[in-house]
């Protein structure tokens, strides 16, 4: 092989191997919003410590610290009507979860940001702030100003945005389709 064929074929291998990198960490990601979906539900249904809830939330922080496993933190955006996880559209998500971005988009919340210190209590309190009504939490300031006096460290609300699918920022993109065929 001479030097441009080695040089092509590590590009090559290299793209292959990115795509599998994003394609696991994008599954992993739609299983934390699976789960926080969950809990969530759960935290509206019952009181904190329902075994419905303990379970729903135990649930979650598993999934969660399986995630952090290969990440510092979880972060996904609402833009427009869709989910957006490093930047790339989640277009299953988006459409299976379409309540909950209205719901975020009703109360001012652009997106979910969790951060590796997580502790459950702190999951909990967030859950439960979140499940507010959107009039209840604008009474209240909004909820990043319940969230500031709560002090929770590890959860927060992403700033809400005016962005759409159309206007969005131009590293955003949809999924690559396939693997990176790129050949010489």
């Amino acid at each position: 092989m001479n030097e441009e064929t080695k040089q092509e074929e590590a590009a090559r291998k290299e793209g292959v191997l990115e795509y599998f990198h994003y394609r696991g960490s994008l599954e992993r990601a739609r299983e934390v919003l699976r789960l926080f979906q969950a809990a969530k539900k759960a935290a509206s249904i019952y009181p904190p410590h329902h075994e419905m809830c303990l379970h729903a939330f135990g649930e979650f922080m598993q999934g969660f610290h399986d995630f952090l496993a290969r990440r510092d933190s979880f972060s996904l955006q609402v833009v427009g009507d869709e989910f957006f996880f490093e930047g790339r559209l989640m277009a299953r998500e988006s459409v299976l979860y379409y309540p909950l971005i209205r719901e975020f988009q009703e109360k001012e919340v652009g997106g979910l940001n969790i951060s590796g210190g997580l502790e459950a209590q702190e999951f909990t309190d967030f859950l439960y702030l979140l499940n507010r009504s959107a009039e209840e939490l604008r009474a209240r300031g909004g909820l990043k100003r319940l969230m500031e006096a709560a002090a929770p460290r590890s959860c927060a609300p992403g700033a809400a945005s005016s962005a759409t699918w159309k206007n969005r920022p131009r590293a955003w993109s949809a999924p690559r389709r396939g693997r990176n065929t790129t050949r010489p």
